[in-house]
């Protein structure tokens, strides 16, 4: 067995991935966000890079190629040859528990969960890596921290991290922190206090008339609830414009953060 370290170009990833025989199904999602890296000249090569069996069969790596093919870019990567692979023995590769974000980066889950959806959201809700994660939290993490330690609540939605998302989205874009507030009155139930858009966001809540696989709808919606400028509205209502001046928002912050480190 050779392990070198190789520059692997989209032609040469190509030639490789035609040895591909016995590989599990593609995820695209992840070969897309992979080959963001690449192309944002984020890849790093580790020991992670692909294999080939004694039979020159690749045996690992086949998403990190496809992504190098889709991203056009050529990457450093250590290729590893001459793995001994018994025809009716599967290698057992990654058959540990993957890592989460959170473990990673030794960040509370819950804080993790909502800097994603951020970083989804600016990135046309596709996945991001670890790296861009960790990125976001060094503009996020506070407000996100701050999020995430208001009381808990019995209303679960409340929880979701796209709803504390929208909130710290909401925060930026107006420079305020009536959602931080709001989130209080919401996850202490103080109706009493509450405004028209937040009882009826309440009724939602109840009624479970979200949809909790749909992070866009479920963050889009929300940013209704912690618009300052909707207190009195009476239902939760999705808003394109509202939305997009979020988004807008955050990318802003996001990009001010990085030229400022530069």
């Amino acid at each position: 067995m050779e392990t070198i370290v190789e520059i692997i170009t989209p032609q040469r990833a190509a030639e490789y991935l035609a040895r591909n025989c016995e590989n599990r199904p593609l995820r695209n999602r992840h070969i897309k966000m992979l080959a963001q890296e690449m192309k944002q000249g984020n890849w790093q090569c580790t020991h992670q890079g692909i294999a080939f069996n004694d039979k020159n069969i690749l045996i690992d790596g086949q998403h990190r190629l496809h992504a190098i093919v889709l991203a056009d870019t050529p990457v450093e990567m250590q290729v590893t040859r001459g793995i001994k692979q018994p025809d009716h023995l599967a290698l057992k590769i990654d058959l540990a528990a993957r890592r989460s974000a959170a473990d990673l980066l030794k960040v509370s889950p819950r804080v993790v969960s909502v800097v994603r959806i951020l970083a989804m959201m600016m990135n046309g809700w596709l996945n991001v890596s670890t790296s861009r994660i960790e990125e976001c939290l060094k503009v996020f993490g506070e407000d996100a921290e701050r999020i995430c330690s208001v009381s808990s609540t019995k209303i679960a939605i409340l929880d979701m991290a796209p709803v504390k998302a929208a909130a710290i989205a909401m925060s930026i874009t107006q420079k305020s922190d009536h959602p931080f507030e709001a989130m209080a009155r919401l996850k202490n139930q103080l109706y009493e206090q509450m405004t028209p858009v937040e009882h009826a966001f309440c009724k939602v809540c109840i009624a479970r008339s979200y949809d909790s696989t749909n992070r866009y709808q479920a963050f889009a919606r929300s940013l209704a609830v912690f618009d300052k400028h909707n207190t009195q509205a009476n239902r939760v209502h999705l808003s394109e414009t509202r939305f997009e001046e979020a988004k807008q928002a955050v990318i802003a912050k996001m990009k001010e953060a990085e030229n400022d480190g530069n």
